[in-house]
């Protein structure tokens, strides 16, 4: 099955979810300040994740699914059949991913209104810098 579209139409835990069961690459482009990113699937499970044509080590290859799935840009296509040339396998449960990821997502929805502006600026005064560690 070839399939191919936009995340902002088809966001990434919805197309992970439709793809669970399949086994092929996922290839993830057009993103701001991302390189062109490519998951590697097998029914139940990511293989691997890979940018530049290198897999990622587990913490990278986690915080790059959080971004793409908050970024919800970029054009996507999904390669049937398609295995990483490398070694390096993630064998992730794609449900146990999703189930955290999304989770998480859930989490910093709910205290965002508590969290100061993003483009707030924090200046720390010699009267605190005393009672600093």
């Amino acid at each position: 099955m070839a399939l191919f579209g936009s995340l902002d139409s088809l966001p990434l835990e919805e197309l992970l979810q439709l793809l669970a069961q399949k086994e092929g690459a996922l290839e993830i482009w057009n993103l701001k300040d991302i390189p062109s990113t490519v998951i590697y699937l097998k029914p139940g499970f990511i293989r691997s994740i890979d940018q530049n044509g290198k897999p990622l080590e587990p913490l990278a290859a986690k915080a790059l699914l959080q971004t793409l799935i908050q970024t919800r840009q970029g054009s996507f296509e999904f390669f049937p059949g398609a295995k990483p040339k490398h070694k390096y396998r993630l064998n992730w449960s794609l449900e146990k991913v999703l189930l955290s990821t999304i989770a998480l997502q859930d989490e910093l929805e709910r205290y965002r209104p508590l969290l100061p502006d993003p483009r707030a600026v924090f200046k720390v005064t010699p009267m605190a810098k005393k009672s600093l560690p």
